[in-house]
């Protein structure tokens, strides 16, 4: 399926939740495969024994659910100039860029870039300030961003901002469930163009 199509469908959802109420950089180098157990990949390390700090780290998420001795795929890659180890095992993010990845073939992974967040290995990735985010031709900003990875949820609480070719709107909180192609938005604002009219 073309990509325009699939963006068309998440602009025609985007709309029908109104009526009711390509990657910004590359993905994962080849030669980087994510960690069998979880931890990170450390690419080109120092470290600062008194903070903790790595650069260059390369962390992943993975699937939970059982799957029969098949080998677990990646949910979500976030990649770091420099992290910081802290006493809760999370981890800080310096300047951040992750991909969510998409479960189905045809559908478009979601793209993620931003100064901070933080990292939970197994639960969670988080980031923060100057957030932007692409699915397929959508774009949107926001100042954070929560991937739940055992709900597949991108959420935040925040005000965001959602632009397409033929929309923008400004929202205060924002759901998005990928494997179902849905976004749910709160306090909705904006315009939608349909066939040279706008609504």
């Amino acid at each position: 399926m073309k990509p325009r199509a699939r963006g068309a469908r998440w602009r025609a959802l985007l709309f029908a939740l109104l009526l009711g109420c390509g990657p910004m950089y590359a993905p994962p180098p080849a030669e980087i495969q994510p960690s069998k157990t979880g931890m990170p990949n450390v690419a080109a390390s120092t470290a600062n024994e008194s903070t903790a700090q790595l650069k260059g780290v390369d962390l992943w998420l993975y699937r939970t659910e059982p799957t029969a001795g098949v080998e677990r795929k990646p949910t979500c890659w976030v990649h770091a100039d420099a992290f910081t180890l802290e006493s809760d095992n999370s981890w800080a993010l310096d300047t951040a860029k992750a991909v969510i990845y998409a479960r189905e073939a045809n559908e478009p992974d979601i793209h993620i870039e931003a100064r901070h967040g933080r990292f939970q290995e197994s639960k969670m990735a988080n980031l923060s300030d100057g957030v932007k985010a692409k699915v397929g031709d959508m774009r949107i900003e926001m100042a954070d961003v929560q991937w739940l990875n055992d709900e597949r949820i991108l959420q935040t609480d925040r005000p965001a901002s959602i632009v397409t070719d033929d929309m923008q709107l400004d929202v205060e909180t924002l759901r998005l469930y990928p494997d179902k192609r849905q976004i749910i938005m709160t306090r909705v604002t904006g315009t939608v163009e349909l066939e040279g009219s706008q609504l």
